[in-house]
């Protein structure tokens, strides 16, 4: 749970600087303008999406830390089961279902029984790697997409405010007669 929660702050923390990093670019890039609301449903969209995208990379990252422990329980299950490779496959799946995600499609039988571990580990790392990897990716679509439209809808700051007396452009000492 530890893990998750750690995950899930890094995301939003990294989708914060992503969103930090476009404001100050687009302040930075034209100070005599403002986002427009588009621009600004943008930009949450943006975050949204970078956030989601880097809690998965990750979450990935956590899981692939958790394969070596895996592979060891693995040999255990190998050593001490039957030489019936389904069955251990059977058992290894029970004991890491979710890494079972990542592998649940290979085929393993031209693998000897004693390599099975070690090559399932191979495959589900390889199989991380590219996950992590996609949502880099993604992440960075998102932050470019979302940038790109914040920068282009920006529209020119409205002035306000007190534009002086009247008396300040020569027009103070003017008078009318609506005497008729």
């Amino acid at each position: 749970m530890k893990y998750s929660l750690c995950s899930v702050l890094y995301g939003l923390l990294v989708a914060l600087c992503c969103g930090l990093l476009i404001l100050l670019v687009s302040k930075t890039m034209n100070r005599d303008s403002q986002p427009s609301p588009i621009g600004l449903v943008a930009g949450m969209l943006m975050l949204i999406g970078v956030a989601f995208q880097a809690i998965l990379f990750f979450v990935a990252q956590r899981l692939s830390a958790t394969i070596d422990d895996c592979e060891e329980q693995a040999v255990q299950i190998v050593k001490t089961g039957t030489a019936d490779k389904k069955k251990t496959l059977g058992e290894l799946k029970d004991q890491a279902p979710i890494l079972w995600h990542f592998i649940s499609d290979k085929d393993y039988d031209d693998v000897p029984l004693t390599q099975l571990p070690h090559a399932m580990a191979s495959d589900v790392r390889s199989a991380l790697s590219s996950y992590a990897w996609r949502r880099v990716l993604w992440g960075l679509a998102f932050v470019l997409a979302g940038g790109v439209t914040v920068l282009a809808l920006r529209r020119p700051k409205q002035v306000t405010g007190n534009y002086g007396n009247m008396n300040d452009y020569g027009f103070g000492d003017i008078s009318y007669d609506y005497d008729g």
